[in-house]
């Protein structure tokens, strides 16, 4: 299967949080930056081929990624937009596994973007 685009999800004030969370930990803490940019970039290269211990299905048409940075569990909730396009939805930080509160939430945002997608549309090369 060829790699798959990937974009992030755009709140309807603006904000991108995948993006923001990078931003912050990038010089914050470098290795939990390292480590999901580097499950970011492997979903870009397998796409729906990405399995388990990486990649997990949650319900609702939400997945996960899945890393460790020392005892913390982190979590980017993401779904598949088309045949090709992974919109990613939210970052979560947990120690066991994502709450219910964070799942609906990424629903919430999947039903926005799809409903409007150039609206929740951001694409960015460099993260």
């Amino acid at each position: 299967m060829p790699p798959v685009r990937i974009v992030f999800f755009k709140d309807a004030s603006g904000r991108i949080p995948v993006l923001e969370w990078l931003r912050t930990h990038r010089f914050r803490d470098p290795l939990r930056y390292d480590r999901v940019t580097s499950l970011v970039r492997r979903l870009e290269e397998f796409g729906h081929e990405l399995r388990r211990p990486v990649s997990g299905h949650l319900g609702g048409g939400i997945h996960e990624l899945r890393a460790h940075a020392g005892r913390v569990q982190i979590r980017v909730l993401y779904f598949f937009h088309g045949t090709t396009t992974v919109a990613l939805a939210v970052v979560c930080r947990k120690e066991a596994r994502v709450e219910h509160s964070d799942l609906w939430d990424a629903v919430r945002a999947r039903n926005q973007f799809e409903a409007l997608p150039g609206r929740h549309w951001h694409e960015e090369e460099d993260y």
